[in-house]
Formats: structure tokens, C-alpha cells, sequence
């Protein structure tokens, strides 16, 4: 039977939440979980304990990539690889302002990594 692991997120609601069930299944394999609440990026470790985060908003997809950068979004319409030893930005697709969607509402909703380093 799957059971929540003890936490230690206090004062983090959103991300003890959203560990508490990532974790049942995930972590008691040794593995971490990325995931996103309260604000900000994190990555939790098999033990609940926050081993990785940043501030970001909210968002509908995020990967690991081999390269050890996550891919996500940033705003509606922006999927981004993020350096995880800098925080910084180290790549950015536009969905709004490419492939001829200037001037259209486009939302990107899910993200996928492929082999060969692409983005669909």
C-alpha cells in the first residue's frame, strides 16, 4: 500500500501538497520530483526535503533533460530550458511571436523533449 512520506515543507502549502502525492508512488524508489507550487519551481527528494528551487510561476508541463536543465514554460505562450546551477534561461521558444502566430492567442498547454535535442 502507498503511503504519503512525512513532509518537511512547512510553510510551503502548495509544494507539500503537490509532493505529498508525487512522492506516494515516485520517491519510495529513491527517485526526486520536479514539480511547481507556491510560486516557485522545486525539485523534493525521496525524504520530502527541497533539494532545488527557484521562483516561477505556474505552469503545465516541466522535464528533466539529459543535460541536467529543465524545460518549461514561462507565460502562456513560452516554453524555456532553464540552467538549474544558474537559474538562468539558456534557451526560449516564442510559440506567440513563431511560425507565423504573430499577432494570435497562442498558449502552449504540454511540451515534449525528443530524442536528438527538439522540442514538440
Amino acid at each position: 500500500m502507498n503511503r504519503p512520506l512525512p513532509l518537511r515543507l512547512a510553510g510551503r502549502a502548495g509544494l507539500a501538497l503537490a509532493a505529498s502525492f508525487a512522492l506516494c508512488n515516485t520517491a519510495l524508489a529513491g527517485h526526486s520530483v520536479l514539480m511547481q507550487g507556491d510560486g516557485r519551481l522545486a525539485e523534493v527528494d525521496a525524504r520530502g526535503e527541497v533539494i532545488w528551487e527557484m521562483e516561477w510561476g505556474g505552469i503545465h508541463d516541466i522535464h528533466l533533460l539529459p543535460n541536467g536543465n529543465i524545460l518549461t514554460q514561462r507565460m502562456p505562450d513560452t516554453v524555456v530550458e532553464i540552467d538549474r546551477e544558474t537559474k538562468e534561461v539558456v534557451w526560449e521558444y516564442k510559440a506567440g511571436e513563431s511560425n507565423g502566430n504573430a499577432g494570435r492567442r497562442v498558449e502552449v498547454h504540454a511540451l515534449q523533449p525528443l530524442p536528438g535535442g527538439g522540442v514538440m
